[in-house]
């Protein structure tokens, strides 16, 4: 009797996941927590700034912006298998998913990944590692969470 209730129970769960499958919900629930996990993330990377470290900064933000690109491609259809992140970016603006301006300022967070990824220090700064992190925040929130 227990393993019929805990059974039909069961049914019932699995019968509205695939309902909200199938209306676009879990997708949309991946994105929310995906992107509140970002935010976390790049919380951090401020604290590394606040604490005059933009090497970790730009590492953290570099890694989430790059995710980010990935999965708001995912999204529009354009499979990121393989290709650089201009490339992701210029498919972007093609779809009208960016706007001019966001894909130059998207070029400009690519290469601090690039450089951050690359320990090459020097080549970004605090100033960069900052305007990265404002970027990803605005493209998760406006165009990848919604």
């Amino acid at each position: 009797n227990n393993i019929v209730t805990a059974c039909q129970t069961l049914v019932g769960l699995l019968r509205q996941l695939r309902a909200d499958f199938e209306v676009g919900l879990l997708s949309s629930l991946e994105s929310r927590v995906s992107g509140e996990t970002f935010d976390d993330l790049l919380d951090h990377a401020e604290l590394y700034l606040q604490d005059s470290r933009h090497e970790p900064a730009g590492v953290l933000a570099g890694v989430v912006f790059e995710d980010t690109i990935r999965r708001l491609s995912i999204k529009h259809d354009i499979d990121p298998t393989g290709r650089e992140l201009d490339n992701l970016l210029s498919a972007l603006k093609s779809k009208g998913i960016l706007t001019k301006l966001e894909q130059k300022e998207g070029v400009t967070a690519a290469e601090v990944r690039a450089k951050a990824t690359h320990a090459d220090w020097s080549a970004f700064n605090a100033e960069q590692a900052e305007a990265t992190i404002k970027f990803t925040r605005r493209i998760i929130r406006e165009k990848l969470v919604t």
